[in-house]
């Protein structure tokens, strides 16, 4: 059987995985078609895109813009660097902040495992619906990622001689990219899910006062090697992750709600409603009223 190499962490809010070496000597995967979107394609789309049951595997990687993921109900954010598979028989929502679109990647692959015995081969059927990766990560090197993909892109669709073997290589390459960032992230597991928990109390505390050396602090580290450590793992200063945490949900509230945009302010953790106005117009290019309206 081949659930053995994959092991699941006891930590069921990262969904970390720890994975064996294994997994891909034995992985043939085989790529059915690869897809690049532009902002025209969401404003066809409307912003949001549901498939209530993946018929096929689809791995997708953003290369710009923000917006989220449902996978199977459970909300994940997205921005510059975020990777996301989508396994088979999942409900997944995707959805784009119109004001920054998001641009991606996809790939429609299926596989099969092939396990050698001396001379002898056999093709076995998946034990795992899609990759033993977390379902939504944070690549570190995106130029590096966003190169190979747009490689991966040309290459399937320059449909020259041997172009599908060429494409295979190609995802391979993305795939031990990711693989390996795992690697060298699970050789310090308590340091990483240190940043996960982190991460998770911005996430369900970004409305309160929040200092980078109390966060420092209460997962044991140094200021500047929890800096070093939270950059490292999200793609943002700890700050950085805050604002747009705050943002995100600021947004939310005034496509949803008729609150006073003041009252906004204070709910999303700014105390100052005009420095809150000057940061959102600085993220999103709109004032709070603008993009209200819009």
């Amino acid at each position: 059987m081949l659930t053995g190499h994959i092991r699941r962490v006891e930590n069921e809010r990262s969904g970390a995985f720890i994975m064996e070496p294994g997994f891909f000597e034995r992985f043939y995967p085989k790529v059915i078609s690869v897809q690049k979107r532009d902002p025209s394609y969401w404003q066809e789309k409307n912003y949001s895109v549901l498939v209530r049951s993946a018929s096929i595997r689809n791995f997708f990687y953003i290369f710009e813009g923000t917006g989220h993921v449902e996978l199977d109900g459970v909300r994940h954010m997205l921005s510059s660097g975020s990777m996301f598979h989508v396994p088979l028989r999942c409900r997944f929502l995707l959805s784009s902040t119109m004001d920054r679109p998001l641009l991606y990647y996809s790939v429609h692959y299926d596989y099969k495992m092939i396990e050698w015995e001396g001379e002898t081969g056999q093709c076995l059927e998946p034990a795992y619906a899609g990759l033993p990766f977390e379902s939504v990560m944070q690549l570190h090197d995106q130029e590096l990622f966003t190169s190979g993909m747009q490689r991966l892109y040309e290459v399937w669709h320059g449909k020259d001689t041997g172009f599908e073997w060429k494409a295979r290589v190609a995802f391979l390459n993305a795939l031990c990219q990711i693989s390996e960032q795992k690697r060298i992230e699970q050789g310090d597991l308590e340091t990483t899910q240190s940043i996960i928990r982190s991460m998770d109390y911005i996430r369900s505390h970004y409305n309160e006062p929040l200092k980078r050396h109390e966060l420092a602090e209460s997962v044991s580290l140094s200021i500047n090697h929890y800096s070093f450590l939270f950059k490292q793992y999200s793609g943002y200063s700890p700050m950085q992750y805050i604002a747009r945490v705050r943002l995100d949900n600021a947004k939310h509230m005034l496509r949803n709600s008729n609150l006073p945009i003041s009252e906004i302010a204070l709910r999303v953790g700014f105390q100052d409603p005009l420095y809150f106005a000057r940061v959102f117009a600085k993220e999103t290019g709109f004032s709070p009223r603008a993009y209200r309206k819009a």
